[in-house]
Order: C-alpha cells, then sequence, then structure tokens
C-alpha cells in the first residue's frame, strides 16, 4: 500500500473513531440526563414515603386512643376506692377520718421503717401499706396477717423514689431490682397474698422524667399527684393501657404548699375528682396528713363537704 493509501486509510478510521466517540458522548449525555430524573423520581418517592410513614404514625396513635376509649366505654366500670390516709390504724382515728372524709372505701397507711401489722386497719378497711425498710420476712409476715383477716388492697416498698435516685442514695436500677425481689419472695411464701404490690411513683415524673427508667413490671401503678395534668395522665393510660390508683392527693400552689382557703379547696376537689373519676382509676386518697403543710380537711368545711360528695356517691 502506497503512503497516499495509508493515510487515506488512518483518516477514514480516525473519522470513524470521532464518529463512535461522538456517538458514545450522545449515550452518556442522555445516560446521565436519565439518571438525573431516576434521583428526581427517587427524591419525590422517599418524601412521599416519609409523608405517608408520618401519616401512618399519626393515624396509628388516633386509632388507638380510639380504642382505648371504647374499651374503656365497653368495660364495665368498678367503683373507685375513694379514701385518705389516716395516722393510725385504730377504730377512733378511722371513725375520725369518715366524720371528715365520708365512706372509707381504702386507706393509706406509711411506716418509715419496717412494715409491720399494726399498720393493717383494724376494721379491716382496704389498705395501701407505704415503708422503706425491703425486708422480705416482715413483709411476708404481714402479707399473712391481712390475709388471716380478710383484708385486700396493696403494699408499696419506697413510694416517690425519684428524688432519692437523683440524690444518689440508690440508682433507679437498684430501686427495681429491690422491688423484684420483695416480690419473688412473697410469691414463693405466699402466692395467695390479698395485698399486692404496687409502685408509686411522683405524678411530676411524667411530665419531667422518663417514668420507664423506673417501671417495675408485675407492679400495680400508683401515682402521689396533687396538680398532675389530668390529660398527661391520660395519655399515659391510653399509651401502657395500665391501671393506677392516686394515692396521695390535695390542693396545693406550684410550690407545693396547700391552699390555705376552704372554697379553693372545694373548687379543687369538685374540678379535680370528676375528671379522675373519668378516668376509672383504682383509687383516689386525700393526703390527710401535715407532712408538708397543713393538708388536712378537718377544718375546712366546704372542702370536706365537697369530698364526701364523691365518697358517698
Amino acid at each position: 500500500m502506497s503512503l497516499s493509501d495509508t493515510l487515506r486509510t488512518a483518516t477514514l478510521d480516525a473519522a470513524t473513531l470521532e464518529a463512535l466517540l461522538d456517538g458514545a458522548y450522545a449515550d452518556l449525555l442522555e445516560a446521565d440526563e436519565e439518571l438525573d430524573v431516576a434521583l428526581a423520581a427517587g427524591a419525590r418517592l422517599e418524601a412521599e414515603t416519609e409523608a405517608q410513614a408520618t401519616e401512618l404514625a399519626r393515624r396509628a396513635t388516633v386509632i388507638r386512643k380510639i380504642r382505648a376509649k371504647i374499651d374503656r366505654l365497653l368495660t364495665p366500670k368498678r367503683k373507685t376506692l375513694i379514701g385518705c390516709s389516716v395516722k393510725s390504724s385504730d377504730l377512733a382515728a378511722l371513725d375520725k377520718a369518715r366524720s371528715v372524709y365520708g365512706p372509707l372505701g381504702m386507706v393509706r397507711r406509711f411506716s418509715s421503717g419496717l412494715p409491720t401489722s399494726a399498720l393493717l386497719p383494724e376494721d379491716g378497711t382496704p389498705v395501701v401499706l407505704s415503708f422503706k425498710t425491703p425486708d422480705a420476712d416482715a413483709l411476708i409476715a404481714v402479707l399473712e396477717e391481712a390475709a388471716r383477716r380478710g383484708i385486700t388492697g396493696y403494699w408499696c416498698w419506697y413510694h416517690e423514689p425519684e428524688d432519692n435516685v437523683e440524690a444518689g442514695q440508690f440508682t433507679a436500677a437498684e430501686y427495681v431490682a429491690t422491688w423484684h425481689r420483695l416480690m419473688a419472695e412473697v410469691e414463693a411464701a405466699l402466692p395467695g397474698a390479698t395485698l399486692k404490690p404496687m409502685q408509686i411513683l411522683m405524678g411530676w415524673t411524667l411530665l419531667k422524667r422518663d417514668w420507664r427508667d423506673y417501671e417495675v413490671a408485675g407492679a400495680t401503678m400508683g401515682f402521689d399527684a396533687y396538680r398532675i395534668d389530668i390529660q398527661l395522665l391520660a395519655d399515659w393510660q391510653t399509651v401502657t393501657g395500665r391501671d393506677f390508683a392516686i394515692c396521695e392527693m390535695g390542693d396545693a400552689t406550684d410550690t407545693g404548699a396547700p391552699i390555705a382557703d376552704d372554697m379553693a379547696r372545694a373548687a379543687y376537689i369538685n374540678d379535680r375528682m370528676p375528671k379522675l373519676l373519668a378516668l376509672n382509676p383504682i383509687a383516689l386518697l386525700y393526703f390527710n396528713a401535715t407532712v408538708g403543710g397543713n393538708y388536712p380537711l378537718d377544718n375546712y368545711p366546704s372542702a370536706a363537704a365537697a369530698w364526701r360528695s364523691f365518697a358517698n356517691a
């Protein structure tokens, strides 16, 4: 092949290669455009999926609340036990409390140490028994006496532990572990106990803490709550599906001091009791004690009459 033929062939090959490169480049541009379209479609799909997931979550919450409301409407209501704390278990103290608060569906008794049979009401009134020394033998002895006398209710080791945990006296895990130990020993020794376990937390914890840090599986839930947000409590009940009791309540300011005006206390009772009763709690117990202030209703005739109207209903 002559030089001129070789050059002509090379020129044709170069032109062919250039045409191929132009075609490949055009294909690449088209593929890039298709990729951009696909990425945009993917982004839209992701956004739509997230919006759908958010909407499904919202609908699930609405459905759960509706189901809980239906369940409450269909479930026969038990009678909420209305009562108060009492300083003594003897008949005179119980009768005095009845003269102020009306019928006692349940009472609250406290021990800063061991549980003892002296905490059990002499007339057999149902009781919430609170104590702080976690002695299983002493607890079992009290539960045996309660069962022998047919006294029903609940026992609680260390009510309102949250501040003690934050002060470093024990951890939340140690609190829960002690509860489980006591419950296991009681179940082994007295499976038919008439007083059941009830842990009692601050109502404030539902607002400012994670109550699940303190949750004791297998125990009924109680709250000591004075000005608890009732809607917050209702939402907790809806989400958990759990029963609860209010083991301490009373009219207090935001600082925790009880309000001294008789009519203000009566207004507190008339406002909050129907809202709480609508949640069908196990019990509503007034804090008939002077710890932290003058809570008893002895010298508050309007407030006492308001409370009795619900206790007598």
